[in-house]
């Protein structure tokens, strides 16, 4: 997820979201709502999973996300 902060010259680790800068407290991650034990930045990314990036001292609370039909993985056949 780091090259997509990356690419936008922003920031992401456990001190800075983007162009914002934290000094207590700690960014946080949650991955289909469960808590990302590592780096924010190490976080992979995966088709059709959720998220999250929680600034220190925000609330979160996981709303489940549905995905449209269509929004999954190319379909590959073999011949």
């Amino acid at each position: 997820m780091a090259d997509a902060f990356a690419g936008a010259k922003l920031r992401l680790d456990s001190e800075h979201l983007g162009s914002s800068a934290y000094s207590s407290g700690t960014v946080t991650v949650y991955i289909d709502g469960v808590k990302w034990s590592g780096a924010p930045g190490a976080v992979p990314l995966k088709n059709l999973e959720t998220i999250d990036v929680v600034a220190p001292g925000e609330r979160f609370t996981y709303q489940p996300f549905n995905w449209p039909s269509g929004f999954g993985a190319p379909v590959t056949t073999t011949s």
